[in-house]
């Protein structure tokens, strides 16, 4: 069994197409809905529903980079999740509970949660106000 006749979904729990698509696309997440081409990022929606992933972590991460690059870096790949879940609102659901990818499945959609990578201080982002959403931070 896979995709959606699959009983039980996959949760993926680092993609890192959003740091892809930052230096590879300027941020363009066109053409993930298409797996007759492969893709520059490794990454389509058709094949991840294929392969039974419920859940996705898009990873956000900038490591390696002073404070202010590194916040900045990943703030611009939290918005290209945002922008590739409006993108294909037909394949992609916004997750931030458990409870939200199981609903997301039931409707034929992945969750798309955010995982934050590499972050210092946790608590230094949530005093900047820079949570934005994101279910784990490692």
């Amino acid at each position: 069994m896979t995709g959606t006749d699959a009983p039980h979904g996959l949760i993926d729990g680092h993609n890192d197409l959003p740091w892809a698509a930052r230096n590879l696309a300027a941020y363009s997440v066109e053409g993930l809905d298409d797996s007759t081409h492969p893709s520059r990022f490794q990454t389509d929606l058709p094949r991840m529903r294929e392969g039974g992933v419920l859940g996705q972590f898009w990873s956000v991460h900038a490591e390696d980079l002073p404070d202010v690059d590194a916040v900045q870096y990943t703030l611009e790949q939290i918005d290209c999740v945002y922008r590739l879940v409006q993108r294909y609102p037909d394949r992609l659901a916004l997750a931030r509970t458990a409870a939200d990818v199981v609903r997301a499945g039931r409707e034929g959609r992945i969750g798309s949660l955010l995982g934050a990578v590499g972050t210092a201080s946790p608590a230094r982002w949530r005093r900047c106000g820079c949570s934005r959403g994101w279910a784990c931070a490692t």
